[in-house]
């Protein structure tokens, strides 16, 4: 799902007469964390306002409740929202949130996204997913659902992570991929793979809520290929001969009028 129509999905939900304008604004908060921070259903609808700590940094604490146990014990983890938020979603999700805060003083289980028949109730799975599918299919064409929101967010840092490399900055169109300049996406790399050294999938996976990064490359991440292919191009080798003669059989005459005794043999 690309940041336009991301953002067209968003107008469009403004436009929804026939929701309340309590549900909308809730709706509208909720898909931008889940676009934005690739969380499971689950976990956004057991959120309580307490797990969101007030702040620049706004981070979310993804924990088990009366409502929820998490779908594993790697899917408890804290998430740095703010960094990954735009300008305009920081103060849609501000303008959310500033008014329920004070719940939390009449219930430490006030919920962040809750039901408009109390505070305590969440929302339906139907709620939720029934404008997100049906506006969805009206901007792309496809039968796309909120797994895809969580499929989009986790892709999207895999380009964030490989920024760089990529050069993304510099393709015609960037936008499209990513909301963040070139600063910003290093700001959000050093928060993914913070304590994990270079391991940065590592950090990704920690992220997403998965105990190794096998199931998040497996499943989640779509871009792979794009920065396989762009990792090889940039590679230098710097073989010696000996290794160049034991990988080809050629001598090193050989090699020589080949042209093979620098860079990649392949």
């Amino acid at each position: 799902i690309s940041e336009p129509q991301f953002r067209l999905l968003l107008r469009s939900i403004e436009r929804m007469s026939e929701l309340s304008p309590r549900h909308r604004e809730c709706l509208l908060a909720l898909y931008i964390v889940a676009f934005r921070a690739g969380l499971r259903l689950g976990e956004i609808l057991k959120l309580r306002l307490r797990d969101i700590e007030q702040g620049q940094e706004l981070l979310v604490e993804i924990r088990n409740t009366r409502l929820d146990d998490g779908k594993s014990a790697s899917a408890t983890r804290r998430i740095h929202l703010g960094v990954l938020l735009t300008e305009d979603e920081r103060q849609r999700l501000d303008a959310y949130l500033s008014p329920l805060w004070s719940r939390i003083k009449q219930s430490t289980q006030a919920l962040a996204f809750p039901s408009e028949q109390g505070v305590l109730i969440p929302l339906t799975p139907a709620e939720v997913t029934g404008p997100l599918t049906s506006l969805l299919q009206q901007i792309t064409g496809v039968h796309l659902t909120i797994h895809h929101l969580r499929h989009t967010a986790l892709s999207r840092l895999q380009l964030v992570l490989h920024h760089a490399v990529l050069g993304i900055h510099h393709w015609s169109g960037w936008q499209h991929f990513l909301p963040w300049n070139a600063k910003q996406c290093e700001q959000i790399r050093q928060v993914i793979a913070y304590g994990h050294g270079r391991a940065d999938y590592w950090g990704l996976a920690e992220f997403a809520g998965h105990l190794t990064p096998e199931t998040t490359l497996n499943n989640y991440l779509h871009f792979s290929d794009l920065v396989s292919a762009a990792c090889l191009t940039q590679a230098r080798h710097d073989w010696d001969p000996a290794i160049r003669h034991y990988f080809t059989g050629q001598s090193q005459a050989t090699l020589q009028k080949l042209g093979w005794m620098q860079g990649c043999l392949t």
